[in-house]
């Protein structure tokens, strides 16, 4: 039998959150869905520095404190053994999607590094998808053609596993009221490459180096063609370093699923 399996939805707003129903529904997705609404300035204003006025640092910062509550739902005496924390941006792959998290969760054992405690299913590329198809790396899934899991960083946090036993050890780590006191933590737990105090800040900076990130290539979650809510006027930003990944692989773009009728809006 296979180890359990549930999703954790980061949700902005009702839009977003309906999108993304009607994605699971289509796709017939047999795991629990959990839809956690986000922390945001509003409703988490004793998280910040009282110096910080900037609304999309805020925003950032939100983001961080999201992921942490959603590691601590994964952690719950109720949790499956797996939770995939997904933000509600997320575009699925249509065919591919629930074989591939079955087969890695059955096999999670054999396939992933032991000091590598997170799979990101979803990240942001910043170079061509051949780039990331020639790259050096183990083979990973027989169900996904051409699969890799691959031991690099990449930014990002659309979608990604973690096993019940890392919420446990993380989440009191990084339960905290204030994010200077995060940030304090994570600094004295001296990582080697999260030194600085600008890379701890946004949360796919510093998780993804903290859980020692493996990637899934080709990955099975990429993002709707939506405004960031975190930063509104990042369109242009968003779609062209997508268009630049998929260049030449249009074929590959098109297994993701999309609603068409919100393409770019600012939801």
């Amino acid at each position: 039998m296979a180890p359990s399996v549930q999703i954790i939805v980061i949700t902005g707003n009702a839009v977003r959150k309906s999108l993304l129903m009607k994605q699971f529904e289509e796709l017939n997705i047999p795991f629990p869905v959990y839809y956690m609404p986000a922390s945001t300035p509003e409703n988490t204003a004793s998280y910040f520095p009282e110096a910080e006025t900037d609304m999309k640092n805020k925003r950032v910062l939100c983001c961080a404190k999201s992921h942490i509550r959603a590691i601590e739902h994964a952690a719950f005496d109720t949790a499956t053994d797996f939770s995939i924390i997904m933000e509600d941006d997320a575009s699925l792959h249509k065919s591919l999607f629930v074989p591939t998290v079955i087969e890695l969760v059955t096999r999670w054992d054999t396939l992933i590094e032991k000091d590598s405690l997170m799979v990101s299913l979803g990240w942001v590329p910043f170079k061509n998808y051949s780039h990331y198809a020639n790259g050096s790396g183990k083979d990973a899934i027989s169900c996904l053609p051409g699969s890799k899991l691959l031991a690099w960083f990449a930014y990002g946090t659309q979608s990604y596993i973690l096993k019940k036993s890392t919420a446990l050890t993380f989440y009191p780590i990084l339960k905290k009221d204030k994010w200077e006191d995060l940030k304090g933590t994570i600094l004295k737990l001296n990582h080697p490459q999260m030194q600085k105090d600008n890379e701890i800040m946004a949360v796919d900076c510093w998780m993804n180096r903290l859980l020692v990130q493996t990637i899934l290539f080709p990955p099975i979650v990429v993002e709707q063609p939506l405004a960031s809510i975190i930063d509104p006027g990042a369109e242009t930003w968003h779609s062209t370093l997508w268009m630049d990944f998929f260049k030449g692989y249009e074929r590959e773009h098109r297994n993701y699923w999309v609603d068409s009728t919100h393409r770019l809006e600012s939801i």
